[in-house]
């Protein structure tokens, strides 16, 4: 009976020990913040992160000015020149006649105090108390140094929270929002792709992680026969002035000039309104000033890298098999033609791109498609494309619309895309793993309750005996 006793404690502790493992190795699901791109950091573009502007009221002199009074005359020195004579102190009769006495609303003084400034034109600014500077206004800005200028969204951690994490009610504080390894990373939240925390590729957290010796982190996905590397550009902090006063006009973003002081040839992009859809129209609307700017600095910085024609092992393997797919003898056969950009963007609403494209290698004369090859290795069709060509008929420029970034591909019309070979799949969870934890969780507590019973009746029935 001992033995038995032994042999279900050991048993126990086993079990136990397995429950503790599981509890531990729950993953949290994390998103890169989208405020800060995953850096963790906020900088100010209004302030610099110093908290404080030039004074609005004084123009950053500490001193206020007098603005004088309005049908009063014009302040000087704190006085401003009696209407009811004209400055000399002397009374007048009704038809302006001078008589004896002074002038009763001045009291012969010929001025009056200015009833703004009381005397005193050049005293300290009341909206800064002298100090020429005030609070800068930006909200974000103010929850921001708070937090000692990390990310007000993340505190500084470069992710936020998704999904269904634990502990329950969790929140984004710096500290239950930190990544651990085995940790999910979603990259897409429409499919849920992503990858796991220190497992797939660290260079996936963003920017959080790009080389201090380089502009660009290398983010590298592979497949079973195939391997490609595409950089993520460094994007800048935000640039406030990309935001338009007037949200609902259209408007181009600025591209930034090449080396040479030009801009690449045919290369534009463009923000248009009306190309939204009521959704996309709300989300648009109620992003803050803060983070539409950061993701139209984004976009600008990926749109700038664009190369037609440009494509890795990863795309020319996509595009192998999808001109096998569908028939086609060759990719020039399907004009399926690569449209490199580098970077990844959710924009969340439609953007136009225009890029240009060397003569000759592009033909036009009939419909082109383009398609969006996501992060995940989701493919997607965004429509046909409007083209102008050269003399010889083949594409000059190519303008389609898009409300996310990665990279694309043109086509003579509408694919087969389904590929029966997943060459996303290395590194990419399949999340409905994580679905059978809570049964394993509930089976090792049932398990050690069954245990504890048995064993406190095998001790019951030896008392007995």
């Amino acid at each position: 009976m001992r033995k038995v006793l032994k042999l279900l404690s050991v048993f126990l502790i086993v079990i136990l020990f397995c429950g503790i493992f599981v509890f531990s190795s729950f993953a949290k699901e994390l998103e890169p913040c989208r405020l800060c791109s995953g850096k963790g950091g906020y900088h100010c573009v209004s302030c610099g992160n110093t908290g404080s502007v030039t004074c609005r009221g004084c123009g950053g002199s500490g001193k206020w000015t007098c603005p004088g009074e309005d049908g009063k005359g014009k302040c000087t020195n704190g006085y401003y020149t009696c209407q009811s004579c004209n400055g000399d102190g002397k009374n007048r009769s009704g038809d302006g006649n001078i008589i004896e006495g002074n002038c009763g609303n001045c009291k012969g003084m010929g001025k009056l105090e200015c009833w703004t400034c009381h005397g005193n034109p050049n005293r300290n600014c009341d909206k800064c108390s002298g100090t020429g500077k005030e609070e800068c206004q930006v909200e974000t800005c103010k929850v921001s140094k708070a937090y000692g200028w990390k990310c007000p969204d993340c505190k500084g951690t470069g992710f936020i929270l998704v999904g269904n994490p634990m502990p329950p009610k969790s929140k984004n504080d710096g500290v239950q929002n930190v990544p651990s390894k085995g940790d999910y990373i979603v990259t897409n939240d429409k499919t849920w792709a992503g990858y796991k925390y220190g497992s797939f590729s660290d260079t996936n957290k963003s920017n959080n992680t790009s080389s201090k010796d380089n502009n660009t982190s290398s983010k590298t996905v592979v497949s079973s026969n195939t391997e490609s590397t595409q950089s993520e550009p460094d994007f800048p902090d935000a640039d406030m002035t990309l935001v338009p006063e007037n949200r609902n006009t259209d408007f181009d973003i600025p591209l930034p000039v090449q080396n040479d002081g030009t801009q690449k040839s045919a290369l534009s992009v463009r923000v248009e309104t009306g190309k939204m859809s009521d959704k996309q129209q709300k989300y648009y609307a109620d992003l803050s000033d803060e983070k539409l700017a950061q993701i139209l600095t984004n976009v600008r910085t990926i749109v700038a890298s664009a190369e037609a024609g440009r494509s890795d092992s990863q795309t020319d393997k996509i595009l192998s098999d999808i001109a096998e797919k569908n028939g086609f003898e060759s990719l020039e056969d399907g004009k399926l033609f690569p449209l490199y950009f580098e970077g990844h963007q959710d924009v969340g609403f439609p953007i136009c791109v225009t890029l240009g494209i060397d003569k000759g290698v592009l033909a036009g004369g009939s419909d082109i498609f383009v398609y969006h090859i996501s992060n995940d290795g989701t493919i997607e069709l965004l429509g046909k494309a409007d083209y102008n060509t050269y003399d010889d008929g083949t594409v000059e420029s190519l303008s389609f619309y898009t409300s996310s970034f990665s990279s694309f591909f043109t086509s003579s019309k509408e694919l087969d895309v389904d590929i029966k070979e997943d060459i996303f799949t290395t590194g990419i969870v399949d999340k409905k793993k994580n679905k059978n934890l809570p049964i394993i969780i509930v089976s090792v507590i049932l398990i050690a309750i069954l245990v504890t019973v048995v064993i406190i009746f095998f001790k019951k029935r030896k008392r007995e005996e």
